[in-house]
């Protein structure tokens, strides 16, 4: 592969930057990011916040029950949506259920903030609902366990009580994630998941509609001719 000639961001050339783009296509391909978002999940294993199952098997355990539940809402439909993926879900309910497996990858990275690491590592590719769910999910789950440790105020999430995302994350919550710390749960293997998480980083970046409310999604869609994502719309 040529090398771009530029030392500088500022001295690149046009083709420079073509030489650029194709080496940065080549490591950080739709591909090479869900391999490593997934490694970041397996790298959990035997990492355990004091439970009886480790952090793997926990984002296991939740989108095991996320999926369970969505499935069945969807085979209850009276008339089932045409667009179903492979796994039986809506892309939305599908998108969802990723979050779930991977919304404490960056437990042991930065504790008391992790769900920012996933809600940042998956922005460009959700809806702002589930990037709202990752973001605030640790002050809702504080609700279940914070008397128990001796929080000051276990009843946190209510200060977010307006927002509109406010029940999303609550069910999210209460009815996958803090129940999913139980030894002998049958939780599907990591490989019904994986497929999942490639078609949702194949997606276009910043595709969601609502994407273009925030400032900060339309800047970033700006970007598309230095980075390797396809945008929508681009």
């Amino acid at each position: 592969m040529e090398l771009a000639q530029g030392i500088s961001l500022a001295t690149m050339s046009p083709v420079d930057c073509d030489r650029m783009n194709t080496g940065f296509a080549a490591i950080a391909s739709s591909h090479h990011l869900a391999e490593r978002m997934i490694q970041m999940l397996l790298n959990q294993k035997g990492l355990s916040i004091g439970c009886q199952i480790d952090l793997c098997e926990h984002g296991l355990q939740t989108a095991t029950r996320c999926y369970h539940d969505l499935l069945k809402a969807t085979q209850e439909l009276a008339d089932p949506p045409e667009n179903l993926t492979d796994a039986g879900l809506t892309p939305e309910d599908e998108e969802l259920v990723v979050v779930a497996l991977l919304h404490d990858v960056g437990e042991t990275l930065s504790p008391i903030n992790h769900g920012e690491i996933a809600a940042s590592l998956l922005r460009p590719h959700i809806s702002p609902q589930n990037w709202w769910i990752l973001m605030h999910h640790e002050i809702f789950q504080l609700f279940y366990y914070g008397e128990a440790a001796g929080a000051s105020d276990h009843q946190l999430r209510e200060k977010l009580r307006d927002s509109p995302h406010f029940d999303a994350c609550e069910r999210f919550c209460r009815d996958w994630d803090q129940a999913s710390f139980a030894t002998g749960y049958e939780s599907m293997e990591l490989d019904f998941f994986v497929p999942m998480v490639h078609r949702l980083l194949e997606k276009p970046v910043y595709g969601h509609p609502e994407h273009s409310q925030d400032l900060i999604n339309r800047l970033k869609a700006g970007l598309a001719s230095g980075y390797p994502e396809k945008v929508a719309d681009d």
